[in-house]
């Protein structure tokens, strides 16, 4: 980041960032004098025509776009904005950051590179940071439930779904889908499994991180795990009231 950032000092005496992850203040806000936009793919494509109209059509001499958590690009949303804005561009130039520079599913093998056409360009592996001393060595330790996950879930093509999971180390919820991510957070037997490993080991873990799937799954581990005896706090971005609907303040 540093580098693009270093060629505007050279040639400007002061530089205009607009920063926005905010869809409701969009086109309120950007100017055309503004030589950064910081801002998320929904905030982008909600104030999209805005945006065209009232910044890319004045700055269309060049733009550069960066893109993090790049392997995200071959999603719908994103092509549209590259295309829309590499068809406007005079001179047009892309850079995409990530950690995970591949797809893991079959139908979207080889989509990054037709769309970082030079595709890695640079790249630090997983073990050579490691070696630095920048990341811990991994100790991986599977826990069996005894599950036929197959059972939790009601949608078709279970069984895809299934191997989705299976495959792709960096699923969510939305690639999973919502219906799929309940059932296995709700599930209270696997709840029970992740509860009772760390009570056994609990010497051998000492302080530790869960990552649930959503909030409702943070919020029953942190009342099982309060139930054993053990001190636990649960964090999530956002909580709604039961019977209101209305989100609670985060603190």
């Amino acid at each position: 980041m540093w580098v693009w950032f270093g060629d505007l000092i050279l040639t400007k005496d002061e530089i205009h960032v607009f920063i926005c992850f905010c869809e409701k203040y969009y086109t309120l806000s950007i100017k055309s004098t503004d030589d950064i936009i910081i801002t998320s793919k929904a905030s982008l494509k909600s104030g999209w025509h805005y945006f065209l109209k009232n910044w890319l059509d004045e700055n269309n001499d060049k733009v550069f776009l960066v893109i993090d958590e790049a392997h995200h690009a071959t999603a719908q949303g994103y092509r549209e904005i590259i295309s829309g804005i590499k068809d406007k561009a005079h001179n047009f130039q892309m850079l995409g950051l990530t950690a995970t520079p591949f797809r893991t599913a079959d139908n979207e093998q080889g989509l990054l590179k037709k769309i970082f056409t030079d595709y890695i360009i640079y790249k630090l592996d997983l073990r050579e940071l490691i070696n630095q001393g920048i990341l811990a060595e991994p100790i991986f330790k599977s826990i069996s439930t005894n599950i036929n996950m197959l059972d939790l879930f009601k949608e078709n093509h279970k069984e895809e779904t299934l191997e989705r999971i299976a495959n792709d180390s960096f699923f969510d919820i939305e690639s999973i889908g919502k219906e799929t991510a309940s059932a296995i957070a709700d599930n209270s037997k696997r709840n029970s499994t992740i509860v009772e490993e760390y009570v056994k080991h609990k010497d051998s873990y000492g302080q530790t991180i869960v990552f649930a799937l959503n909030v409702t799954m943070a919020v029953i581990l942190d009342g099982l795990f309060k139930n054993a005896g053990i001190a636990s706090a649960v964090v999530v971005s956002d909580i709604q009231d039961a019977a209101t609907r209305i989100n609670l303040a985060k603190e």
